[in-house]
């Protein structure tokens, strides 16, 4: 059975810098969701081999920052696989937000 499309609703989208096309997670955006929360989510769900940053649909580097994250598609720099745990990849995002922002 192929894998469920979970990409539906989502207004941001993490992808292979790479190769674009690749999604490798997203979100469906909320309030108070900052470029850091960013980050430290892609920190959870990627494993990074090597050096990473994420970069804007420009090829510019998003900063690691309280600024608010903004809907779009946003690269994942450096070699990496996507960690889910066994779980569905949606449920890992899920508990990944309630952690950010009712857990400090």
């Amino acid at each position: 059975m192929p894998p469920a499309i979970r990409s539906p609703g989502r207004n941001v989208h993490l992808c292979k810098a790479s190769n674009p096309d690749e999604v490798v997670g997203g979100l469906i955006l909320n309030n108070g969701i900052t470029n850091a929360n960013l980050y430290k989510m892609a920190e959870i769900i990627l494993r990074f081999e090597t050096r990473w940053h994420l970069l804007n649909e420009h090829n510019t580097l998003l900063p690691n920052d309280s600024t608010p994250l903004q809907p779009g598609k946003y690269l994942v720099t450096g070699a990496l696989h996507v960690y889910t745990d066994g779980n569905p990849f949606h449920a890992s995002i899920s508990s990944v937000v309630n952690r950010l922002l009712y857990h400090h």
